[in-house]
C-alpha cells in the first residue's frame, strides 16, 4: 500500500498540536497528531514516508529518547526537533543522534512549512537510496559462490579473458557467468555494475 508522505507530530501540548494541525492542513500536508511517544510508537509504521515533528520535553519518554531510539532502527525517520527550551547541548545532541533540523518555539508558520517540506524531500531521497541498497543486497545474495568470485574479479578490474585464466575455466563460461551476474543485479552495463557494487560496499548499513 502506497502512503502519501505524512508529518507525524508528537507534542504533549494540545494547543501546539492544534496549531500545527491547522498550519499543515492549510499547506495541504497530511498530518497525524500524538500526545506522547508511547501513542506514536503504537501506530508507527516505518514503511510510511514523511517526517517527524518531535517535542523535546514530554511526560514519559522524552523527545530526544524517542529520536535516539528511532535513529538506531533499520529505517530511521527524518526528524525535526521542536523545543521551547533550546540550548546548545540539546541541539548538538539531537543533531548527533540524526535529527535533520531543530526549530525553536514559537515558530513562524511559513518557516516551519518550508523546513517540513525539506525534511519530507530528504526522507523520500533517503528511502530511495535505502530501497536501491536493499535491491542490490538481494541481487548479491542471489549469486552463486562462483558468480561472487567472478564479480569480485570484475570489480577489481580484471577482463573476462584474465578471469578465465585465473579460475582455470573457459572464456565462454566466464562470459556466461558475467551475463548471469548482470541479470541478477539488474544492469546491462559492466561500468554500472562496478559502480553499484563499489557504492554498496562503501556505504554504512544505515542510509
Amino acid at each position: 500500500m502506497v502512503h502519501e508522505p505524512t508529518v507525524f507530530v508528537v507534542d504533549d501540548d494540545p494547543s501546539v498540536r492544534d496549531s500545527l494541525s491547522t498550519l499543515l492542513e492549510t499547506a495541504n500536508i497530511p498530518a497525524e497528531m500524538y500526545s506522547d511517544a508511547a501513542s506514536f510508537l503504537d501506530e508507527y509504521d516505518p514503511e510510511r514516508s514523511g517526517c517527524l515533528l518531535l517535542d523535546v520535553r514530554m511526560p514519559g519518554m522524552s523527545g530526544l529518547e524517542l529520536q535516539r531510539m528511532l535513529a538506531e532502527s533499520d529505517r530511521p525517520v527524518t526528524t525535526i526537533i521542536l523545543t521551547g527550551h533550546a540550548d546548545v547541548a540539546m541541539a548538538v545532541g539531537a543533531m548527533k543522534a540524526g535529527a535533520a533540523d531543530l526549530i525553536e518555539k514559537p515558530f513562524r508558520g511559513e518557516d516551519l512549512i518550508r523546513r517540513v517540506q525539506q525534511a519530507i524531500k530528504q526522507d523520500l531521497d533517503s528511502r530511495r537510496r535505502w530501497e536501491q541498497r536493499r535491491n542490490l543486497q538481494r541481487g548479491l545474495e542471489s549469486l552463486t559462490p562462483r558468480e561472487t568470485t567472478v564479480l569480485d574479479l570484475i570489480v577489481a578490474g580484471h577482463p573476462t579473458k584474465s578471469i578465465a585464466s585465473e579460475l582455470g575455466t573457459s572464456f565462454n563460461t566466464v562470459r556466461n557467468q558475467r551475463t548471469s551476474i548482470m541479470r541478477k543485479m539488474g544492469t546491462d552495463s559492466v561500468v554500472d555494475l562496478v559502480r553499484m557494487i563499489t557504492e554498496v560496499r562503501e556505504q554504512p548499513d544505515k542510509n
